[in-house]
């Protein structure tokens, strides 16, 4: 495990924004749509919640109790008998769902307030506010629920569950300033030669650097970051052409084959497959029918 003043440098390096749009008893069905924009925060506060994934195992969970999807996985909320008591927000890191920091935890994270150092304080601040309407409730709400969402990474990092070769890419001078780039200028040309002069590094000993550090390959960190910006965008009603463009291929066939090499079928069969479910919200989680809770 990495020093803990690594993840301090880590989490300085990123911008963190939380949103609580839920607060209150819940009973029913509701389904939160992986976006790539960020990702959810559920804190069953009590009761017996039911979390549906499309491809992984059902979680069954009583309260209370903390759910952290740091890149929005996909899944159903469902709360059969007798309501459950909940707080959802939307957690939004720099880089989106594609954002290092979010892609080093695990899709899902399940976690008992008492085993995290700390939480205790900051529940019982949280569950004040939401009970005590007044001037400035959505702010207060909002930033203590960031200082949870911190909290729980530093409970990920202290068992192991923070991927120690992102934290570590993060805290390298010449490849967190390259990743930077990577996130935030996909579509430009990036050959092995500038990346390798950004990083101060010589081709060959960029190439085994970042590979050891991150498991990839440069071009393959790239072309996986340009298809999460393309599916965030296919999303949001752009079109194939458009999309190729704004992830750096010279051609509708070239982003199509590229993508087709990585998802294992074409932009408008994945979007397809994202628009079938009969229990798609047409809007993100935050305007679906059950969260709108009264201000202050």
């Amino acid at each position: 495990m990495l020093p803990i003043d690594n993840l301090s440098s880590l989490l300085s390096q990123h911008t963190l924004q939380a949103h609580v749009f839920f607060n209150g008893s819940f009973c029913g069905s509701t389904r939160f749509e992986e976006d790539g924009e960020g990702g959810h925060l559920h804190l069953v506060r009590s009761g017996r919640v039911l979390l549906h994934h499309r491809q992984r195992e059902a979680l069954e969970v009583s309260g209370p109790a903390l759910v952290f999807y740091p890149r929005g996985l996909e899944h159903q909320v469902q709360v059969d008998q007798e309501d459950a008591l909940l707080l959802c927000a939307r957690i939004r890191f720099d880089g989106g769902a594609g954002d290092t920091l979010a892609l080093s935890l695990p899709e899902c994270m399940t976690v008992a307030p008492k085993q995290v150092d700390g939480m205790a304080a900051s529940l019982a601040l949280l569950h004040e506010e939401a009970e005590r309407p007044g001037p400035g409730q959505q702010v207060l709400l909002d930033r203590v629920c960031a200082v949870i969402v911190t909290q729980l990474l530093r409970h990920a990092h202290r068992h192991g569950h923070l991927h120690t070769s992102v934290v570590a890419a993060r805290v390298d001078p010449g490849l967190s300033r390259l990743l930077d780039l990577l996130h935030d200028e996909p579509a430009q040309a990036w050959p092995l030669a500038r990346m390798a002069k950004l990083a101060n590094m010589s081709r060959s000993k960029f190439s085994s650097h970042f590979h050891a550090t991150l498991g990839l390959t440069p071009a393959d960190y790239l072309g996986e970051r340009r298809m999460l910006l393309a599916q965030t965008l296919l999303q949001k009603g752009a079109s194939v052409q458009a999309v190729a463009i704004r992830v750096g291929y010279a051609s509708q066939s070239a982003f199509s084959k590229a993508f087709t090499a990585r998802r294992g079928m074409s932009p408008r069969a994945w979007l397809k497959t994202r628009n079938k479910s009969p229990e798609k919200v047409l809007a993100t989680a935050d305007t679906s029918p059950f969260l709108h809770r009264g201000e202050g």
